[in-house]
C-alpha cells in the first residue's frame, strides 16, 4: 500500500467548504421564497419544537431549499394537498400575529401559493391510472 498525499483532500477541512443550510428562514414580514416544488416530508419536532411538514423546492436560481411549515398548520398544508413534483410553489410570510401567552413569541402568518403545471399534471393522471 502507497502512502500518497492527495492535496486536494487535504484542502477539504476548511471554512469555505462548509454548506450553507438549505433551510428558508422567515425572519420579517414580507420574506418570501418561490420555486418548483420537488417533494415534501415529514420531521418528527425535538425538545420544544412541534412536527414539521417540510416542502422542498428548487428556487429560479437553482438553489434547493426547505421551507417547514407546523405539521397542524391546516390552512397552509390543506391547501397544498394538490402539489405534485414540478408545480410551481411559494410562500410568504403574511404578517405576525401577537402571541396569546405572555413571554411566547408571535405567530407567524405564511400564506401558501400553489400554480399547477404540465409536469404536475402529468404525475396527477398517472396516479389516477395507478389507482
Amino acid at each position: 500500500m502507497t502512502n500518497k498525499t492527495n492535496n486536494d483532500w487535504d484542502n477539504i477541512i476548511d471554512e469555505a467548504n462548509v454548506p450553507k443550510s438549505n433551510w428558508f428562514k422567515f425572519e420579517k414580514v414580507g420574506d418570501k421564497v418561490v420555486g418548483t416544488y420537488m417533494e415534501k416530508y415529514e420531521k418528527k419536532g425535538a425538545e420544544g419544537f412541534q412536527d414539521q411538514i417540510v416542502y422542498v423546492l428548487e428556487t429560479p436560481e437553482g438553489d434547493i431549499v426547505s421551507v417547514g411549515i407546523k405539521a397542524l398548520n391546516d390552512f397552509v398544508n390543506l391547501k397544498l394537498n394538490k402539489a405534485r413534483a414540478g408545480d410551481r410553489m411559494g410562500f410568504l410570510f403574511e404578517k405576525e400575529i401577537p402571541a396569546t401567552s405572555k413571554g411566547k413569541q408571535p405567530a407567524k402568518s405564511i400564506k401558501p401559493y400553489l400554480v399547477l403545471t404540465p409536469v404536475g399534471d402529468a404525475v396527477r393522471a398517472d396516479e389516477k391510472l395507478m389507482a
